[in-house]
């Protein structure tokens, strides 16, 4: 592998060079936001600095695991983990394009979250970790400096390993090479195998290992820090039917339609609106400012929206687990309250009871469209259970019937949804389109 320049030691802001977490701004919040990341634009980077500690100390960690047959042989480890935790607090993290010494709070959560992963998941001997390569326009692989490096990315470790089936003895395994991307996001799940940038990843991991060592299968695997789980998935790299492909078509789409926004050394098109709230960009950006200036927003008041959307995500995440936990036997008692499946009372009405009911009704001459305009109609809920008893056969022909069976009311909801492009944004992406096309011709 290539040996990764520090990204402060790069005096290059060359906005035709991707990466994963350029893709990420682009795709997440808005292609200005990835010019902002290309320039070096300083971030509002704070919400990420537990994700910054934890990856630098699972980084010093997993070097000392790879190069050591055991943990036992590891020399000193916690003196090895403290070390890098007074460099945090001190400096930041190396490996930051602009370095900033970080709270005590996010280092020490960091740094647990670290130690915890790399105890459970422990790196292989000889395991590559922070693998850093860099690719040219044709996927082939340059030095990391390299002018006419298109796409960089640095894999959090890779080794490689052996499929076995654990229940068949005779069944013949394979080998693989994996690479593990570490997520501290509570959300963090097997979805994000299908984004674009994990799609990327695939690509140049398929270059690298496709077919070394006489070994054509490559996994990918995201590693929550949080919950402790892991997703895969496997990819056969020699395989005629393999999906990379058309991944990679996709990828290279997207990179020259990136390219002709930025012809001409031109800024890229902003998408201001409420994806800004999650943009590390928000304090620092023209558009967004003056889009939630405009709608009488304060910075206070998207910070507030920022740490919503994260207390969201690890709610849910935490319910997922703890909910599995105790469906298993396990006991959660904090502050004389236990977390439980707690009995719930609610109330329903039998049979008899609802032909009592309608029956008091109709007295006075009501009949059973007056009585459901009293009751508010039926839902949709109820249309499925009655479906399923007038047809439990054939789920297309209740389907069908619920449909035609029902009207959608528009109602709200409060949360976040994705923003919808404005004509002057739209006018925009058309001729950075049409540049891509006039480019491809």
């Amino acid at each position: 592998m290539s040996k990764r320049t520090p990204p402060r030691a790069d005096a290059s802001t060359n906005r035709l060079r991707y990466s994963p977490t350029a893709l990420k701004q682009a795709i997440d919040y808005c292609p200005r936001a990835m010019d902002h990341y290309q320039n070096r634009v300083p971030m509002f980077s704070h919400v990420f600095d537990v994700g910054t500690c934890a990856h630098f100390i699972a980084e010093i960690i997993g070097n000392q695991q790879a190069q050591r047959a055991s943990k036992d042989q590891i020399k000193d480890p916690a003196a090895i983990v403290r070390a890098a935790t007074r460099l945090l607090l001190a400096v930041g993290s190396p490996n930051e394009a602009i370095p900033h010494p970080i709270s005590p709070d996010a280092v020490l959560e960091g740094r647990d979250l670290a130690v915890r992963v790399m105890d459970k998941y422990p790196c292989k001997i000889g395991a590559q970790i922070e693998c850093a390569v860099a690719f040219d326009k044709k996927w082939k692989q340059v030095d990391w400096d390299a002018k006419d490096a298109r796409f960089r990315l640095v894999y959090d470790r890779v080794e490689r390993g052996q499929n076995i089936d654990p229940y068949d003895d005779d069944a013949p395994g394979f080998d693989f090479w994996e690479a593990t991307d570490y997520k501290t996001s509570w959300a963090a799940d097997g979805k994000l195998l299908d984004g674009i940038q994990m799609r990327a990843q695939a690509i140049a991991l398929s270059k690298l290992y496709g077919g070394r060592d006489d070994v054509e299968c490559v996994r990918q695997t995201i590693l929550n820090m949080r919950s402790l789980e892991t997703f895969s998935r496997d990819l056969w790299v020699l395989s005629k039917d393999s999906e990379l492909d058309g991944w990679q078509a996709d990828v290279e789409d997207m990179l020259a339609g990136y390219d002709a926004q930025a012809k001409g050394g031109r800024a890229r098109p902003a998408r201001p609106g409420p994806n800004c709230l999650g943009c590390s960009y928000v304090t620092m950006c023209d558009e967004a400012r003056e889009t939630y200036e405009g709608m009488g927003m304060e910075p206070d008041l998207i910070e507030m929206a920022r740490q919503y959307a994260v207390a969201n995500a690890k709610a849910e995440a935490l319910q997922k687990v703890l909910k599995s936990c105790i469906k298993d036997g396990a006991r959660a008692v904090v502050e004389g309250q236990e977390l439980a499946m707690h009995a719930k009372e609610s109330s329903v009405v039998t049979a008899a009871q609802a032909e009592r009911i309608y029956g008091e009704f109709s007295e006075g001459g009501a009949g059973p469209l007056d009585f459901l305009v009293a009751i508010g109609g039926i839902g949709k809920t109820q249309l499925d259970k009655a479906a399923r008893v007038m047809f439990p056969e054939d789920r297309d022909i209740r389907g069908a019937w619920i449909d035609s069976h029902h009207s959608k009311k528009i109602g709200s909801v409060f949360g976040f949804k994705p923003v919808a492009a404005s004509n002057e944004q739209r006018e925009a992406e058309a001729v950075a389109v049409t540049g891509t096309e006039a480019a491809t011709n």
